[in-house]
């Protein structure tokens, strides 16, 4: 099983192609220990190579595996591992884009495993990046913080709150939601 052995994984052309298996899996509720713990030692090894965008994805997918066994299959280590990564990649990265930023927001949201000080420093690119993101994107960032118990939205809000505003108008109800 590709899996179980990491040498396979790291035959595979790209990394998108190893957080794409790690997000499939996590959907096909595979809830094999072993599998978990190779993936998760193949992630550990390897996180400072991944981009900001495939580490979301695969926090959001250890997440949702997380869930269908919360005391075997515990990822805590490893996601405070990928916020410095992530942030990391965010300060390096001249070419941002929204997504990225919404997803590693979102990710952390959902696992209620992000720092504050992880919040304290995407609050700092969303603030500085928040023009390259979509509608779509800010409002899944300004939910995730809203919804994260480590991340304060109040200075987000407030920041945003003109940009959102005049921005309305050419904004779609459902790119809100």
């Amino acid at each position: 099983m590709l899996a179980l052995d990491h040498s396979r994984l790291a035959s595979l052309p790209s990394l998108t192609y190893v957080s794409s298996f790690v997000h499939c899996v996590s959907k096909m509720r595979i809830e094999d220990e072993a599998v978990w713990a190779s993936l998760a030692s193949y992630l550990a090894e390897r996180h400072d190579q991944f981009d900001a965008r495939n580490l979301s994805t695969v926090t959001y997918a250890l997440a949702n595996i997380s869930r269908l066994k919360p005391i075997i299959l515990n990822f805590d280590d490893l996601f405070r591992k990928f916020e410095l990564s992530i942030i990391k990649k965010f300060d390096q990265d001249s070419k941002l884009d929204g997504q990225a930023i919404a997803n590693a927001v979102l990710s952390y949201s959902k696992t209620q495993n992000g720092s504050v000080e992880f919040f304290r420093a995407i609050e700092g690119v969303v603030l500085a990046n928040y023009q390259l993101m979509s509608p779509q994107e800010l409002s899944n960032v300004l939910y995730s913080f809203q919804k994260s118990e480590n991340a304060v939205p109040d200075v987000l809000l407030e920041q945003l709150e003109d940009y959102v505003v005049e921005n309305l108008a050419r904004y779609k109800p459902i790119e809100l939601c």
